[in-house]
């Protein structure tokens, strides 16, 4: 997908990004001097564009229902995106299926629909009027994700739960892209085609791509530090507060370059606690987020948030999930680049912010049983605005779950 990314601007479809016409007998080269090897500006701006897209799969917010359910409260179904601190119990396991579509269409909270570029001459040679020529272009670019959780969660003592997600994944790209030279050289060298007297200054490129394949296999731990699977508080009494450690590890069976799999391992490691009244549950989760191959970018994991139950087997949550990277090293924004040729004006080479390296999803979910063995599970989260990398503007979860003895 990062190798049809970058045939975006490959305007005239001579094999190269942003490669133009070339001249006959021209010794200056004119149809590469905005190429990436010969403007590092324009390299930058293509680099952090494939950098972000290739973080899609590890920013896909994960629900997590395979250990949710609770089977010694036959009232909670309990929250869809928050980790929940109370175990199944011994010998009791759940089995599910959910599945979860986003749109990826924000970059560090700017709309990836019709955002602005302008790529700038490469080094020049002297006195040139075209070095100050520019390509601006107008860009659009969607990731479409459909992802098919197949979850276990098993409970092997009172206190100590295992977890399996095995995901299918379906990834398509759309992107579509619209370029101009702006030049004040009345001899036109840098056309994408034409003439020097009928010069094609503009053109427009389109590309899609589709992948399906196996996501990153996840399996995880759960340990109670507070009682176990536990029922309701009775009518009046206090609240019941639990606690548990959770430990997962994410695998890298999924194609990164399919935008199937992050392309790396995983590992988090979570701390909940949850406070449950008769018809009321608070959650808090606080971990950290660790990255095999990018150690740099470990993140540190944040979680808050409550459900209500109004009726028996039916539950409203809602929540703030977010995370914080520590050391900020992912794909940054272009710098200011420089028009040469004495004109030293000083250009954005992308509409793009480069905000504070975390993001904050907001999520609103239901659970309901269905039957006394059944729970359907639905759910909607956004990124709030100013969240950092290749964000959906929303995600839609639909899952069921069945819990057994």
């Amino acid at each position: 997908m990062s190798s049809l990314l970058e045939s975006l601007f490959d305007y005239i479809e001579c094999g190269a990004p942003l490669c133009l016409q070339p001249t006959t007998g021209d010794p200056g080269g004119h149809d590469s001097h905005f190429v990436p090897e010969n403007s590092p500006s324009n390299a930058a701006v293509i680099s952090f564009l494939t950098g972000v897209l290739n973080e899609v799969p590890g920013n896909m917010p994960l629900a997590t229902p395979f250990l949710g359910r609770v089977l010694a409260d036959e009232e909670d179904p309990g929250p869809t995106r928050l980790l929940r601190a109370m175990t199944l119990g011994r010998g009791r396991f759940n089995l599910g299926v959910d599945a979860s579509f986003a749109r990826f269409n924000r970059i560090n909270g700017t709309s990836t629909s019709g955002f602005s570029t302008v790529f700038v001459h490469g080094p020049p040679e002297p006195g040139e009027s075209s070095e100050t020529d520019v390509i601006s272009a107008s860009s659009t670019i969607a990731l479409d994700m459909m992802r098919v959780n197949f979850g276990l969660g098993l409970g092997l003592t009172d206190f100590l739960d295992f977890g399996l997600t095995v995901p299918a994944v379906t990834t398509t790209l759309n992107a579509s892209s619209e370029a101009a030279i702006v030049t004040i050289d009345p001899g036109r060298p840098h056309r994408f085609g034409g003439t020097p007297s009928i010069p094609v200054l503009g053109a427009s490129r389109e590309v899609r791509g589709t992948a399906t394949g196996m996501g990153d296999l996840a399996a995880r731990m759960r340990l109670s530090i507070g009682g176990g699977a536990h029922g309701v508080p009775a009518a009046g009494g206090p609240p019941r507060v639990t606690g548990a450690l959770l430990a997962e590890v994410s695998l890298p069976t999924g194609a990164a370059d399919d935008l199937l799999g992050a392309g790396e391992a995983r590992a988090r490691v979570i701390a909940a606690f949850t406070a449950r009244s008769k018809v009321m549950s608070w959650h808090a989760n606080l971990g950290y987020l660790a990255r095999a191959e990018n150690p740099e970018r470990d993140q540190a994991l944040v979680g808050v948030g409550a459900d209500y139950r109004p009726q028996r087997g039916l539950s409203i949550s809602g929540g703030l999930q977010g995370g914080w990277e520590f050391r900020g090293s992912g794909p940054a924004a272009p710098p200011p680049a420089i028009i040469p040729a004495g004109v030293n004006t000083e250009v954005s080479p992308i509409e793009i912010n480069d905000p504070f390296r975390g993001y904050l999803n907001a999520s609103l979910g239901f659970k309901a049983r269905i039957g006394g063995m059944l729970d359907v599970v639905s759910d909607f989260l956004a990124p709030l605005p100013g969240s950092f990398g290749f964000r959906p503007s929303t995600v839609f979860t639909l899952g069921i779950q069945s819990a057994f003895r």
